[in-house]
């Protein structure tokens, strides 16, 4: 048994090689692509909920970014409906998310084969071929786990800033203020009604002022908000893109580097057992 067993010592797995593997399964899975999307959705979405009334409409011509790849919908439910939601968003997101390519699979299998060669290097054949066979195993079903883990992840969809509902009702405001500003001077202009004579301040009349000045406030909100919505995009990106690394790590760990390392434990278990059987 020591023979076959071995005294070599347990390799271990370096924090690089996990980096590289969460690196490869991220661009496989398509998750740069998510990111973008969730960062373009929510610049659509802000500029539907905070645009000025009169031009906002054309943007719901524009299909959502994230409603194309069928991930507009949070999977945090509970339940049995919740498990089914879930199933159901997972089959959607596996034919909407673009395939990996086969660079980014040979990127992937590799990432997966150094682990795996560093975690067997120097052990006993039983036990390197033990090694090899728990994440081959395991391996079989990472595609599949890459696709739930992206599609379970909330990417926000849902959430919106209460900013947005108060600029909403900042345009509408200003816009009600120059419609009323051109209908009085409609009223009064154009379909000459009595001999009424406009307010005026100094020498602009009030009609006017409220056309303009609704028409060039809604524009300029417009402009800020759209400041602002960028800024909240990256925002999002980048906490929808830490939130998929952590769902990434979790599917590193269970398929490929915690049955190495149970693998590896067991091996130095015995290793050490034998050594004292010996004495």
């Amino acid at each position: 048994m020591a023979s076959q067993c071995g005294n070599a010592k347990t390799p271990e797995i370096a924090r690089s090689d996990i980096a590289e593997l969460i690196e490869a399964l991220s661009d496989a899975s398509g998750v740069p692509v998510v990111v973008e999307a969730v960062r373009r959705s929510y610049l659509q979405r802000a500029r539907a909920a905070t645009g000025w009334p009169v031009t906002k409409w054309l943007g719901r011509f524009k299909p959502d970014p994230l409603r194309r790849l069928h991930l507009d919908q949070s999977t945090k439910q509970q339940g049995k409906a919740a498990r089914k939601s879930a199933s159901n968003e997972v089959s959607i997101a596996r034919s909407s998310l673009p395939a990996a390519t086969p660079v980014q699979r040979a990127r992937m299998d590799t990432a997966v084969r150094n682990i795996t060669t560093k975690a067997a290097d120097g052990l006993s054949r039983p036990w390197a071929d033990s090694v090899r066979t728990a994440i081959r195993r395991r391996e079989e079903s990472l595609g599949d786990e890459l696709d739930q883990a992206v599609a379970r992840t909330d990417l926000g969809s849902n959430n919106s800033p209460g900013w947005w509902t108060a600029a909403r009702f900042l345009q509408w405001l200003l816009f009600l203020v120059a419609l009323g500003g051109a209908v009085w001077l409609a009223l009064v202009g154009f379909l000459q009604i009595g001999d009424l004579v406009l307010p005026r301040w100094e020498s602009i009349p009030y009609a006017t002022i409220m056309l303009v000045g609704g028409v060039v406030l809604g524009v300029a909100v417009s402009i800020a908000c759209r400041l602002f919505a960028s800024s909240g995009a990256s925002r999002r990106a980048r906490l929808v893109a830490k939130a998929l690394r952590t769902e990434l790590e979790k599917v590193a760990d269970s398929h490929v580097v915690a049955p190495a390392r149970e693998e590896l434990n067991a091996y130095s278990l015995c290793r050490d057992k034998l050594a004292i059987a010996r004495r």
